[in-house]
């Protein structure tokens, strides 16, 4: 009969209690109440609790092309159309005024104001509770990092019994256990709240009529419904309203899943070569006002 040695059984029954521990630890992590109600939640803040800063800019820059503030040129460069509303969040002022310096559409987010709105809206979720910052993901992770240690432990007992000729063949096992569990934890770190996925699927159910057609006539919604729904459903469903920007948000998702980057106009950030913007994360209504914004 094979025998397991107290060590074994001291080692697994340690490993069991970290990684119940981790849970449940996580799981309060993850389940703190939020700081926000649904009917509180702007476009914005949907947009990067579904796909992160690109989906957030469109959502805004969807916003002011149905209230024909902005618009885009023969040569598929943003332009001024009209004038801004006077209730406009940070992030619509900083895509308005990108939009009157002539950028492209694919480098909006390479914008230095853009790019301080769009923080300015991840830090609203984080602390609303809905976006898990980086001290909470860390916490989340320290259960990983003592099932590490003590994988280190038990590799150091292995080859401690591998040079005195001891079989070790239960210590194998348990090492995969516990090797196992340590990928569990780090491969399940998620970067929304249990309360924004909730909120999500409560998002996209309410404003699910408008993507059940393949073109979804925007034109006629008001401002919020047409910058909520491109949060929640992607630029693609902005054809009805302006088929130019649609394609362009379409071909720089084709550049990002290609590793290519869009030719830089002159004098925006990473024309001169220094870089490009990140492709990553790649993820409620009132009418007449943009709504977009998440300050």
């Amino acid at each position: 009969m094979w025998q397991v040695p107290l060590f074994t059984w001291y080692y697994l029954a340690a490993a069991a209690i970290i990684l119940v521990g981790a849970l449940l630890h996580r799981r309060r992590a993850l389940s703190q109440p939020p700081g926000l109600r649904l009917t509180d939640i702007t476009p914005a803040q949907a947009a990067y609790l579904d796909s992160g800063e690109r989906l957030t800019v469109y959502s805004s820059l969807a916003a002011l092309r149905r209230l024909d503030a902005v618009g885009v040129t023969t040569d598929r460069r943003l332009t001024v159309t009209g004038p801004l509303p006077p209730d406009a969040s940070r992030l619509d002022r900083a895509v308005y005024a990108a939009a009157g310096s002539g950028l492209s559409q694919q480098w909006l987010r390479a914008d230095p104001e853009v790019l301080a709105a769009v923080a300015e809206v991840k830090r609203s979720l984080e602390q609303a509770n809905l976006l898990l910052g980086r001290d909470v993901r860390q916490s989340a992770r320290r259960g990983s990092w003592l099932l590490l240690g003590l994988l280190a432990l038990g590799v150091a007992r292995l080859a401690i019994g591998l040079v005195r000729d001891v079989p070790a063949d239960h210590l194998w096992v348990a090492l995969l256990l516990v090797m196992l569990a340590y990928l569990l934890l780090v491969s399940q770190i998620p970067r929304r709240s249990r309360a924004a996925e909730a909120m999500l699927v409560q998002l996209r159910r309410g404003h699910r009529h408008l993507v059940t057609s393949a073109n979804p006539d925007l034109g006629g919604q008001d401002t919020h419904t047409v910058a909520m729904t491109v949060a929640l459903f992607g630029m693609s469903v902005m054809s009805t309203l302006d088929p130019e920007m649609a394609q362009e948000a379409q071909d720089e998702h084709g550049s990002a899943s290609a590793g290519s980057t869009p030719h830089a106009p002159s004098g925006a950030i990473g024309s001169d070569g220094g870089g490009s913007p990140d492709y990553g994360s790649g993820g409620s209504g009132s009418d007449g006002g943009c709504g977009s914004g998440g300050g």
